[in-house]
């Protein structure tokens, strides 16, 4: 049975499979996730904060853990999407600033140019 789980500051709901990647609820059409590294934990670009509901999440991992350390944006309620498993309600979900962007239109409108 699908869990539902909200999408923040973009106010989405997605609905996720029971034991599906938090990743799988991001793909949608509005979001563009790099996932370098395959969904295997290894390179970041899926990092999500989580707002609500950590405890419906899978617990971390070793790999996971790992990853985290070396993000300098990480937080306490930091995770990686392609590898917190949805177990069950209450999960929402925040996307952090600039590292979901939809276009090069996206990037070039950002405040954080270099």
């Amino acid at each position: 049975m699908a869990k539902r789980v909200r999408i923040e500051p973009i106010a989405q709901v997605a609905d996720i499979a029971t034991n599906g990647a938090l990743l799988s609820g991001l793909m949608g059409d509005e979001l563009n996730i790099l996932k370098e590294c395959g969904g295997r934990g290894m390179c970041a670009t899926c990092h999500v904060y989580i707002q609500d509901g950590m405890s419906s999440l899978s617990p971390m991992g070793k790999r996971e853990q790992r990853t985290l350390e070396v993000i300098t944006t990480c937080k306490p309620n930091s995770r990686l999407a392609c590898q917190a498993k949805v177990m069950g309600e209450g999960i929402v979900v925040e996307l952090p600033v600039g590292m979901y962007v939809q276009s090069i239109q996206d990037i070039e409108a950002s405040p954080i140019q270099g």
